[in-house]
């Protein structure tokens, strides 16, 4: 492991007793940071020769919109993000950015170019530079740097051509391939290397401050990044002394439902309501979700404002829990975006918003439609029942007088697709999100709520957040259901059950990996019986395999190794076999039946 540069010959400078103490220092310095950094191991990052962005009926702006729209999220002040050096140490040459793609690939995020009105500094899909962020509790607008909805929700699949030619097929509103909470974790370290480590705090300054730099300033600044830490540490000593994360979640999945109540009820009000988050799930796609019954894996949130609300508070959006009871529910999210973003996803019908992608051809291969019309027959007898027929009889279905399956509405009368939810017990696959999300409570305190069950009060939060905002901008009744996407606020409870939606499988095959907690890494594996599921594997590349469907997950170096064994982890149920076990949800099929079958979800 290399160590920091020194540039000048400090003997010249110091005296020899003065040399050594400031030796110590380095050497116990190096001694720390050698042991932090070792912790994270990614894998290496490489650059596709093209993007390809399929066809999913949004222009080039509108996605570029979502890669980089804010949604009031605080990660740290926009120009600390930019000069931040990363938390390695080196002998000779400058210390790497942060900021730059060669560091940030190696966390799966997607490389994005610079755009003069919203990515002037080329940053990932997914990043933002928040101008507007106001904090809730000073008043104080700041350039914050902030996470978008697209971190999460955008895929890419690369593949290799006959040409040797490397494409990236970029999938919008795709699972995302992002190892976030390495990355969180990394962040913190290269803020306290900046602290910490001899001679990298004065580079940080005078980036940061460039000609507005005096030594008065600097220290200034100084005192601003200890207090930055102070809270950053409070919330390491939590996750740490109630072993909030367990396991590490890896590449391609969030313990999203868990980490919001934690951030909202546990850091915000309380931190008796931090609660073990013990249940990673997959990134999900969010294509045709405008138009569900129910969103979330375990189909607990009705109202699609109220959701994206709660999303932007679990990726560190302030809000005040907390001192002047007048100030409550006061929150940096910019809801307005929020809504515009939800309308591009929805479209004004269904169908007419961000589509699934099709399986492009000229990319991966030819669809056997021979193959592919056996395959049909078998989805119909043993998918359909659950995940409904293709989108193209659910739209004809849709504009009967009596649907079978848009059979709710929303309060502006709309159909909404009624998603099937299946009991544990019938498709028995790993109880922890749906299990956890019935059972944890939390304490309102102060807010005088009572003990509520975490999914209610999460609920609660976010409409008493919503209302505020309808208040404050003097948005009429009417026009808060439109924001809403035909959703009147505080109309429709969460749902707290055991059990799992089961969405439509528009644009499957471009998702991985599979099961709501993401424990099977290609379409084929999930065909097969439990005891032909890789136990182990790995995550952590954007390489596609177009034959079984699913990210390559053969070792390699720096990925995550999936462990199926691990509670929260497990890759049981939803298994096709003649055993008739817990979960068992249709007969064994045989080696021709499985590829059969994928040959269909490719036409979906």
């Amino acid at each position: 492991m290399p160590g920091e540069n020194i540039s000048f010959d400090p003997s010249q400078l110091f005296s020899r007793a003065m040399m050594k103490r400031i030796k110590s220092q380095v050497t116990a310095t190096l001694l720390v940071a050698l042991a932090i950094t070792a912790c994270s191991k990614l894998p290496e990052y490489h650059a596709v020769d093209e993007t390809h962005w399929l066809d999913q009926n949004w222009s080039p702006d509108m996605w570029n919109q979502f890669y980089h729209v804010a949604q009031g999220t605080e990660i740290m002040p926009y120009k600390w993000f930019l000069a931040l050096e990363e938390p390695v140490i080196k002998l000779h040459g400058e210390v790497p950015l942060v900021k730059d793609i060669s560091n940030l690939g190696r966390y799966g995020f997607l490389p994005d170019a610079a755009n003069a009105s919203n990515n002037p500094d080329g940053l990932p899909v997914g990043f933002v530079k928040d101008t507007a962020f106001r904090n809730p509790y000073s008043g104080k607008q700041q350039t914050m740097l902030g996470f978008t909805c697209a971190t999460c929700h955008t895929g890419q699949l690369n593949i290799t051509t006959a040409q040797q030619l490397r494409v990236g097929l970029r999938i919008d509103g795709g699972p995302a391939m992002i190892d976030l909470q390495t990355f969180e974790t990394d962040l913190a370290k290269a803020l306290i290397f900046t602290d910490k480590v001899p001679f990298r705090f004065e580079r940080f300054a005078k980036r940061v401050l460039g000609e507005d730099y005096t030594p008065e300033a600097a220290e200034n600044l100084h005192q601003e990044l200890k207090v930055f830490l102070k809270a950053g540490f409070r919330e390491l000593k939590l996750n740490t002394f109630k072993k909030i994360y367990p396991h590490a979640p890896g590449f391609g999945r969030v313990d999203a439902l868990n980490r919001i109540n934690n951030q909202v009820f546990g850091l915000q009000l309380d931190e008796d309501n931090m609660h073990t988050a013990d249940a990673p799930v997959a990134y999900p796609h969010i294509w045709e979700t405008s138009w569900f019954s129910h969103v979330q894996y375990n189909g607990s949130v009705p109202n699609p404002l109220l959701r994206n609300i709660g999303e932007s508070l679990g990726v560190k959006t302030p809000i005040v829990l907390t001192g002047d009871a007048s100030n409550w529910y006061k929150t940096a999210s910019h809801i307005d975006n929020l809504v515009v973003l939800e309308q591009w996803l929805a479209g004004n019908a269904p169908y007419q918003g961000l589509r699934a992608p099709q399986w492009p051809e000229q990319y991966l291969g030819k669809i056997d439609q021979g193959k592919a019309q056996a395959g049909k027959v078998l989805y119909t007898q043993h998918c359909a029942s659950c995940h409904l027929p293709p989108h193209t009889e659910l739209m004809q279905d849709l504009h009967e007088e009596q649907p079978r399956f848009w059979t709710k509405q929303n309060t502006l009368g709309q159909r909404l697709l009624d998603t099937p939810m299946v009991p544990l017990d019938q498709i028995g696959t790993d109880p922890n999100q749906a299990s956890g999300f019935v059972e944890r409570t939390v304490n309102t305190k102060h807010l005088g709520l009572g003990e509520m069950n975490a999914g209610v009060a999460l609920d609660t939060i976010t409409r008493l957040v919503a209302e505020r905002y309808f208040k404050e901008n003097n948005i009429p009744p009417d026009q808060q259901i439109i924001m809403g996407n035909g959703h009147k606020v505080g109309s429709e409870p969460p749902v707290a059950e055991r059990h799992y939606k089961a969405r439509p499988l528009t644009g499957v095959w471009a998702t991985p990996p599979f099961l709501h907690n993401g424990s099977i890494p290609t379409l084929y594996a999930l065909l097969s019986p439990l005891s032909e599921r890789p136990e182990h594997f790995y995550l952590g590349t954007h390489n596609y395999d177009p034959l079984h469907l699913g990210y390559l997950s053969t070792e390699q170096a720096g990925g995550y190794l999936f462990d199926t064994t691990i509670s929260g982890n497990h890759n049981t149920g939803h298994v096709f076999d003649d055993n008739h076990d817990q979960g068992t949800i249709g007969p064994k099929l045989t080696e021709a039946q499985r590829w059969q079958l994928l040959e269909y979800l490719k036409t979906l």
